[in-house]
C-alpha cells in the first residue's frame, strides 16, 4: 500500500504540474509575466520534476531520466538567464520559448512516472567470452576506419593546431559516407564498452589506444560529436558499475568541467586572453543555437507540419542521395538557408523547436509525453542496450531533431542491437 501511495503522489504531482504549465502557455498569461518569472518558473519545473525521483532511492548518475532532464532544462534555461542578466528582460518570443520548455519537462515527467518505477539491478549478464577470432576481427576493423579516417584528417591539418590559437582548418568536404563511418566507429565502441567483460584485458587496452589515436584526429579538426557518445559510454558504464550517486558536489564538479571545455573551445580560437574567451563561452556556447532555433520560429512561423518531420523525414534519410537527388533536406538545413542563407552556420534544431513547427503550442504536451512513456518502458526493460545507446545519445537528443536521431540511433545500436536482431530472425527461420 505505502508503494502505492507513493506511486500516487508522484502521478498527482506530475498532473498538477502538466495542468499548472497548461495554463501558464496561454498568450494571456505569457503577456503579464516578467522575464524573472518565467525562468524562475521553469527551474520550479525542473525541481520538481527531479525531486520525484528522489523520493524512494538515491539516482545514479547512469539514471537516463535524471542526467536528459538536467542537461534538457540547460538548453532552456542558459540563454534566456544570459538575455535577462544582459538586457534586465526578456523578449516576448524568448519568454514563449522558456514556456515551451516548461510544457516539455513537465509532459516528460508525466509520461514518464504513470507507470510504476522498477528498479534495474547494476549487475550486467554474465555471457561467455567472445572467442579469440572475433576479438581479433573486431580491433582489425576498428583499426582499419580509424586509421583511415586519420590519415585524411593529418593530410588536412595538425592535432596542435587546437594549441597554437587562431582559426582550425576543417574538412572541406563532408559527405554523408564520411558521417556514417564516424557513426560506424561509435558504434564499435559501443558494443565493445558494453560487452568489455567478454573481452580479454589485452584487448581492451589496444582498444583504449585507439581511441585515444580517433581523439586527437578529431579534434585537430575541431570535432568533438564523433568521439563524445564513447566518452559518456565509458561513463554509463563506470558509474553503473561504482553505483555513483548524485550529489551536488559531483555536480558541481561536471558543470565546472563543461564550462571549461566551453572556455578552452573559445580560447583556442585566439580572442585574446582567458577574459575574452569567459566572455564568448558566456555568449555564444553549445546552449544557446538550440535555443535559438526555437525562438526564432516562435516568432516568425505562421503554419505548421502536422507530423511531416516525425513519419515522413526519417524514412526519406535512409535513401542515399544518388538514388533519391532530389531528397528534402533537414529541418536544421532548410531553416539555415531561409534564415541565414546557404553555407551559413548550422543551428541545431532542436526537439522542442520540432514539436513546435509540427504542431503549434501542443507539440510538446504531445511529443514529450509518447517520448516520457517509451523511456520509461525501455528504462523498465531487463535488457540495457537499447537505453544504453539512447543514453550516449543524451547531448544529440537535447538538440537534435527527430528524423537525424532515427538516422543516428540506427547506426550507433548497429552492433548491439540492429544485427543481433536480424541474427536472431535468420536462426529461427532455419
Amino acid at each position: 500500500m505505502a508503494g502505492y501511495s507513493m506511486q500516487g503522489k508522484r502521478l498527482e504531482s506530475s498532473i498538477l504540474l502538466f495542468v499548472n504549465f497548461f495554463f501558464l502557455s496561454s498568450i494571456f498569461f505569457e503577456s503579464i509575466l516578467s522575464g524573472f518569472s518565467v525562468i524562475i518558473l521553469l527551474f520550479l519545473a525542473y525541481v520538481i520534476s527531479i525531486r520525484i525521483i528522489f523520493e524512494e532511492r538515491k539516482i545514479s548518475f547512469s539514471d537516463f531520466y535524471f542526467v536528459f532532464v538536467s542537461l534538457f532544462f540547460l538548453y532552456g534555461f542558459v540563454n534566456p538567464a544570459v538575455e535577462l542578466y544582459q538586457h534586465g528582460y526578456l523578449f516576448e518570443h524568448t519568454k514563449t520559448s522558456v514556456l515551451l520548455y516548461q510544457i516539455a519537462i513537465s509532459s516528460f515527467c508525466l509520461g514518464y512516472f504513470l507507470f510504476s518505477r522498477v528498479v534495474i539491478s547494476n549487475v550486467v549478464l554474465n555471457k561467455s567470452r567472445l572467442a579469440l577470432v572475433l576479438q581479433f576481427a573486431i580491433l582489425f576493423f576498428l583499426l582499419a576506419l580509424v586509421l583511415f579516417k586519420s590519415v585524411i584528417i593529418f593530410n588536412n591539418t595538425s592535432f596542435f593546431v587546437i594549441f597554437s590559437g587562431g582559426e582550425i582548418k576543417r574538412l572541406d568536404d563532408i559527405t554523408q559516407a564520411w558521417v556514417v563511418m564516424g557513426y560506424v566507429v561509435t558504434a564499435v565502441y559501443l558494443y565493445v564498452i558494453y560487452n568489455h567483460h567478454r573481452f580479454e584485458r589485452f584487448f581492451i587496452a589496444l582498444f583504449i589506444i585507439i581511441f585515444f589515436l580517433y581523439v586527437f584526429a578529431q579534434l585537430s579538426v575541431g570535432n568533438r560529436r564523433d568521439f563524445l557518445p564513447i566518452l559518456i559510454g565509458f561513463f554509463w558504464m563506470y558509474t553503473r558499475a561504482k553505483t555513483i550517486n548524485v550529489s551536488f558536489f559531483k555536480l558541481s564538479l561536471m558543470s565546472l568541467f563543461v564550462f571549461a571545455m566551453l572556455v578552452f573551445s573559445s580560447l583556442r580560437l585566439g580572442l585574446g586572453g582567458i577574459e575574452a574567451s569567459i566572455s564568448d563561452a558566456l555568449r555564444s556556447n553549445e546552449f544557446v543555437y538550440p535555443f535559438y532555433t526555437l525562438s526564432i520560429n516562435v516568432q516568425i512561423r505562421e503554419d505548421f507540419i502536422f507530423g511531416y518531420s516525425y513519419f515522413i523525414l526519417p524514412l526519406l534519410f535512409f535513401i542515399p542521395r544518388f538514388l533519391y537527388e532530389d531528397k528534402p533536406q533537414s529541418l536544421a538545413h532548410n531553416f539555415v538557408v531561409e534564415n541565414f542563407g546557404e553555407g551559413s552556420m548550422g543551428y541545431a534544431y532542436n526537439l522542442v523547436a520540432e514539436s513546435y513547427v509540427n504542431f503549434g503550442l501542443f507539440g510538446p504536451y504531445i511529443f514529450f509525453f509518447i517520448i516520457g512513456v517509451f523511456i520509461k518502458r525501455r528504462v523498465q526493460s531487463n535488457d540495457q542496450r537499447f537505453i544504453f545507446v539512447l543514453y550516449c545519445m543524451i547531448p544529440d537528443i537535447c538538440r537534435g531533431e527527430f528524423s537525424s536521431l532515427v538516422y543516428q540511433f540506427f547506426f550507433l545500436s548497429m552492433f548491439l542491437i540492429i544485427i543481433p536482431f536480424f541474427w536472431r530472425k535468420i536462426w529461427l527461420i532455419k
